[in-house]
């Protein structure tokens, strides 16, 4: 099976007119094929800016080192940006309404994600986009095809940019914050769909504790742009050892943990120390 993904020492620092600033920093991590990863931190820590390096997506005044590799090909290469994307790796945004064209029905947008690599059979992208939007627990999937975005759920159009992320067979998946903003009914139906998804390696990206739980095997906790946790996922989210990961999994309300408790908060802080700052020695 394909879809290896390797990470290595990988850095993202932005030029900016008050100085560079370090968004990642020295990440490496690997997410074996056909696994699923959960990538947890708080927001603004340096999950999202690790997403976009993985596309060649972001803007010019950053400074990339490392190296990102599917299947021992650098998909970091700018080079390969536009031979990868959608076809050896692809992204689920969050807050998808935001992503697709308003004047475009949705079921057009998932078969043109299909037609740019598989021209002049639109046909084929028509019923493999049924297929998907079915499998994605969907009831009425030709109703959702010919709908606009402004006509469905933020829970809908989470599930159909699924459906767009994966029309092309990817040997790799990036979820990124799928649950953001979404109701307690939607957030559990976009749970279910990422998690029936087979035949693919997929990193989760999000703040989500009972999300990475349900959906991935391993899990990474991100701080200030450093992995500073890992491990199975059961081990580290149910019962953390690391001081911050525990902060972060009670800062959160789940629904193993007794709701009448006050939410901890992490810390934050302006200025990123070198080092862990949780390491005792």
């Amino acid at each position: 099976m394909k879809g290896t993904v390797a990470i290595k020492d990988l850095s993202v620092t932005f030029d900016t007119p008050n100085g560079a600033v370090k968004a990642v920093s020295s990440v490496t991590m690997t997410v074996g094929a056909g696994k699923r990863a959960a990538l947890l931190g708080e927001s603004g820590c340096g999950k999202s800016v690790l997403a976009l390096a993985m596309f060649n997506l972001l803007p010019r005044n950053a400074v990339v080192e490392g190296a990102i590799t599917v299947d021992n090909v650098t998909v970091s290469d700018p080079g390969m940006a536009q031979s990868v994307r959608g076809t050896v790796l692809s992204i689920c945004w969050s807050n998808a309404e935001r992503f697709f064209n308003p004047v475009m029905t949705v079921g057009d947008q998932v078969v043109e994600a299909y037609a740019i690599n598989h021209p002049g059979n639109r046909a084929g992208g028509r019923d493999k986009a049924f297929s998907l939007l079915e499998n994605l627990g969907f009831d009425d999937p030709r109703q959702v095809f010919t709908s606009y975005p402004f006509q469905l759920s933020g829970g809908m159009n989470q599930r159909a940019m699924i459906a767009m992320s994966m029309i092309n067979d990817p040997p790799v998946l990036v979820v990124d914050e799928p649950t953001r903003g979404l109701d307690d009914l939607n957030r559990k139906l976009v749970m279910e769909a990422v998690d029936s998804l087979d035949n693919v390696t997929l990193l989760l990206i999000t703040h989500d504790v009972d999300c990475a739980i349900r959906i991935s095997e391993t899990a990474s906790i991100m701080k200030e742009g450093a992995i500073i946790d890992s491990g199975l996922t059961g081990d580290i989210l149910v019962m953390p050892s690391h001081p911050y990961t525990a902060r972060l999994v009670e800062s959160c309300p789940h629904h193993w943990n007794d709701r009448t408790r006050p939410l901890i908060a992490t810390e934050n802080t302006k200025h990123v120390p070198d080092g862990d700052p949780y390491d005792a020695t």
